[in-house]
């Protein structure tokens, strides 16, 4: 099956912890005056059986020491040829979400949710009646959605380290209808099928400035993951960064697998970010998968 990105990637400015965020937007009150809005332009691809790029719009707002943020995404990929590669993946997927974060000190908490709606291209293979010869076309229609959350907990130590562990759940479901049609008659629905399943994650990231000025950040995370089978894994990591892979595991059964990521933000300006990311899934059954993105904020 194709590789599917998290749609949770989106806003990649948030990746390496609200902690660096505040530090950011502090240095930009301190300059310019307050910017308690920003703004974030995300994009990027996943790599597995086929590309998968998704594009994101994400924005926060500042509330003295607490923040709240609302996101979009768009994503797509070319389904799997082989109808019987595991599953067929939807080709498609929009969805939105809400985040919720608070300072407390030198420790920043931080919710989100997120759900996602997916709709494939149908997928028709043709045979033969045994009698009569007549074509008898079989259409499957995939189609699903999937719910996430993610918390996480960033703890500061002075000006120059920025650890954050997280936590994060999806639920995902999948249907997949198979319409008989028969000379071109349509017979209605001859199979309609329901997987859902759950998955779950906790890691931990570190980010440090370079530089006297802090204008450059770099970070560094892992994950361990696991899921109850493929369909729960199907947007798999509500964590800010993931490989979103599913598409690796083996639907019949349980799965486990480490993600590895990086990420480097430099600030542009005193009101802009430019931030860089790649993350990489480590013992995923079915193989592993690369994602890399890139997003840019403006705070006002």
């Amino acid at each position: 099956m194709g590789n599917w990105i998290s749609l949770t990637i989106l806003a990649a400015a948030f990746a390496a912890a609200f902690g660096q965020e505040a530090q950011a937007q502090a240095q930009a009150e301190a300059q310019d005056g307050p910017r308690p809005w920003e703004l974030t332009l995300s994009g990027g691809t996943g790599f597995f059986d086929t590309p998968a790029p998704y594009l994101g719009l994400a924005l926060s707002r500042q509330l003295g020491n607490s923040f709240v943020n609302g996101r979009i995404s768009y994503s797509s990929e070319a389904q799997n040829a082989d109808p019987n590669a595991r599953i067929n993946l939807p080709s498609r997927a929009i969805g939105g979400g809400l985040g919720f974060g608070h300072r407390i000190g030198n420790f920043t908490g931080e919710v989100h949710g997120f759900y996602a709606a997916r709709r494939g291209d149908p997928i028709t293979s043709e045979i033969n009646a045994p009698r009569t010869n007549a074509p008898i076309a079989v259409t499957t229609e995939p189609q699903g959605r999937s719910l996430s959350f993610c918390g996480s907990l960033s703890a500061e130590f002075g000006q120059n380290l920025v650890f954050t562990p997280f936590v994060a759940g999806d639920w995902s479901s999948i249907r997949t209808n198979q319409v008989l049609a028969i000379a071109g008659r349509t017979l209605g629905n001859l199979v309609s099928q329901t997987e859902s399943g759950v998955s779950g994650a906790f890691g931990l990231d570190v980010s440090a400035p370079l530089g006297p000025k802090e204008r450059l950040w770099l970070g560094l995370g892992a994950s361990a993951n696991g899921a109850t089978n493929g369909a729960a894994a199907d947007f798999a990591g509500s964590r800010l960064q993931s490989t979103g892979l599913s598409q690796g595991l083996n639907t019949a059964g349980q799965d486990g697998w480490g993600e590895f990521s990086g990420h480097a933000s430099l600030a542009l300006t005193a009101a802009s970010t430019f931030t860089l990311s790649g993350t990489r899934s480590v013992g995923v059954s079915g193989g592993d998968a690369t994602s890399v993105g890139a997003a840019l904020s403006w705070r006002f």
